[in-house]
C-alpha cells in the first residue's frame, strides 16, 4: 500500500450513499433507494455542480489518478487530452450497457444515483463544448429506464444541463458493450463490434469526434469536481487512488454492489459480504474476460489494479464471483455461453469459440478425447488476439486460467473423475439476478 494519508471514508458522500460501512470503514454497500434531484443536492452539498473548464478537468482527473471503470482501466486523462483539438465538435457517450452477465454495478448506479452519473456527463460535455450527449443503458431493465428518465425530467425542469442527455437502450448480447459496438448502435447499425479505419475519438457517433467512457467513470468525475482531486485520490492509496464499485456474488446467486477504497484487502470484502469461504471452490475474477482462481489466491489479493496486473490478474469491470461448483464445469459453461455470443464476423469467433467450448464440455463431463487438453491449448493459440474484437480472447483467458490454476482438477477430469461436491455451474445461472437483502 502507498503511504499517502487516507481521507476518512465517512467524511464525504462517495459513489454510493451507504446503509452501512465495514468496521475498517473501507467498504460501503449500495442502498436500495433512488435519490431525487433534491436529495442528491442535499447529500452532495448543492444541486448545481461547480463549473469546470477543460484545462481544470484535465488537471483534476490527472491528479486524482482516475482510470476508466468499464474494464480496460485506461487512464481517463489520456482520453480527455486526446479530445483537445476537437472541442466544440464532440459527442459524449456514457456507456452503461454492461453486457458482462455477472456485472450489475452500472445498472445499480443508474437506478439509485442517476444524478451523479448525469452530473458527470454534464461536466465533461461542458468542458469539451460537446454538441450532443448520450447515455446508453443496460438492455431489458425497466428500473434503469424509469430512473434515468425521471432524473432527466428533474434536470430539465431545473435547467441544469447545457447539453441535453439522450437516453438509449443497448441491444442484447455480450458484444453490445464494446465501445465500437456502442457507437454502431448509436449510428443505427446494430450491436456488432466494428473496425474503424479512423479511431472513434476522431470519427465516431454521426461521424463526429466521440468521447466514450463508462457510467461509473462519469460518476467519479462528478465526485472529483465537487470534493477535489487530492481528497478523492486519498480515498485509496498512491498506487490505487480513489474508490471503485464491485459486483460481489456469493455461491447462492445473491450479489451486492460495494464501493471499496483502493487497496482494500479481499479478506475484508469477504468478511463484509458474509461469504463462507469453506463453501467456495472457485473464484471468478474480472468476469468472463477474467480468470478462474483458487479461493486461497483470492484471499491474498487487494482491490489494487496495478498490483493485480503485476500478478497477471485484473478486476475487469469490477466482478468478483464465488462458486462452490467444479471449476472445470464453470469454465465450460462460460465458454459455451461466449460461443453463443459470436457476432459472426471473423473466423476466431465463428469457428474457434465453438471448438473450444466443445472440447471443454467434453472435459467437464469426463469424456475428453485423447490430447483434448492439448487441443484446447492449440485452439487458444490460434484465437488469441486475432478476432475482429477482443471477445474471443475471453474464452481463451478462462481456459488458460483453468489449466494454470486448477491443474489437479483438470487431470482428474481427463480420467473421468471430479472432486467437487457440486457439479452444476453457477457463473452463468439466472440466479445471479438476485440482490442480497
Amino acid at each position: 500500500m502507498g503511504s499517502m494519508e487516507m481521507t476518512e471514508f465517512s467524511s464525504w458522500p462517495g459513489l454510493v450513499v451507504p446503509d452501512r460501512t465495514s468496521d475498517a470503514a473501507s467498504i460501503r454497500r449500495m442502498t436500495l433507494r433512488t435519490l431525487s434531484l433534491e436529495e442528491h443536492g442535499r447529500v452532495r452539498g448543492a444541486v448545481r455542480p461547480p463549473k469546470v473548464t477543460y484545462q481544470e478537468l484535465v488537471r483534476l482527473v490527472e491528479t486524482a489518478g482516475l482510470s476508466g471503470r468499464g474494464g480496460a482501466g485506461f487512464p481517463t486523462v489520456r482520453k480527455l487530452t486526446s479530445m483537445a483539438q476537437y472541442r466544440g465538435k464532440v459527442v459524449v457517450v456514457a456507456n452503461g450497457s454492461e453486457s458482462e452477465p455477472l456485472a450489475h454495478k452500472d445498472e445499480t448506479l443508474m437506478i439509485h444515483q442517476p444524478h451523479l452519473v448525469l452530473e458527470g456527463v454534464a461536466i465533461v460535455a461542458d468542458a469539451l463544448q460537446a454538441t450532443a450527449a448520450f447515455m446508453v443503458a443496460k438492455t431489458k431493465n425497466q428500473l434503469v429506464v424509469d430512473s434515468v428518465e425521471t432524473a432527466l425530467k428533474e434536470r430539465r425542469r431545473a435547467r441544469l444541463d447545457r447539453v441535453p442527455v439522450q437516453p438509449r437502450i443497448a441491444d442484447p448480447g455480450y458484444t453490445s458493450g464494446v465501445e465500437t459496438s456502442v457507437i454502431q448502435q448509436l449510428n443505427g447499425k446494430g450491436a456488432k463490434p466494428a473496425y474503424f479505419p479512423v479511431r472513434p475519438i476522431t470519427r465516431g457517433v454521426a461521424k463526429r469526434p466521440t468521447f466514450v467512457s463508462n457510467v461509473e467513470t462519469f460518476a467519479a468525475i462528478a465526485l472529483i469536481a465537487r470534493m477535489g482531486a487530492e481528497a478523492f485520490a486519498r480515498m485509496g492509496t498512491s498506487e490505487a487512488p480513489g474508490t471503485q464499485l464491485l459486483t460481489v456474488s456469493d455461491p447462492d446467486g445473491h450479489y451486492q454492489i460495494l464501493e471499496v477504497r483502493g487497496s482494500t484487502p479481499f479478506t475484508e470484502v469477504v468478511s463484509f459480504t458474509g461469504i463462507d469461504m469453506l463453501r467456495v471452490s472457485t473464484v471468478l475474477l474480472g468476469g468472463y474476460f477474467g480468470q478462474l482462481i483458487a479461493p486461497g489466491v483470492a484471499l491474498g489479493l487487494r482491490v489494487a489494479p496495478a498490483e493485480m496486473k503485476r500478478q497477471g490478474m485484473s478486476i475487469g469491470a469490477g466482478v468478483v464471483a464465488f462458486s462452490s461448483a467444479c471449476p472445470v464445469a464453470e469454465a465450460s459453461a462460460i465458454c459455451s455461453y461466449l460461443a453463443t455470443q459470436s457476432a459472426g464476423q471473423c473466423g476466431p469467433c465463428f469457428n474457434g469459440l465453438p471448438a473450444i467450448a466443445k472440447e471443454l464440455g467434453r472435459l467437464a463431463q469426463g469424456a475428453t478425447l485423447q490430447r483434448g487438453v492439448a487441443e484446447i491449448g492449440r485452439l487458444g493459440d490460434q484465437i488469441i488476439g486475432r478476432g475482429g474484437c477482443a471477445m474471443p480472447d475471453g474464452a481463451v483467458l478462462i481456459a488458460r486460467s483453468l489449466f494454470r490454476n486448477f491443474p489437479n482438477e483438470v487431470a482428474l477430469h481427463e480420467k473421468g473423475q471430479c472432486t467437487a461436491v457440486k457439479m452444476r455451474p453457477v457463473f452463468v445461472a439466472p440466479e445471479y439476478a438476485k440482490v442480497a437483502s
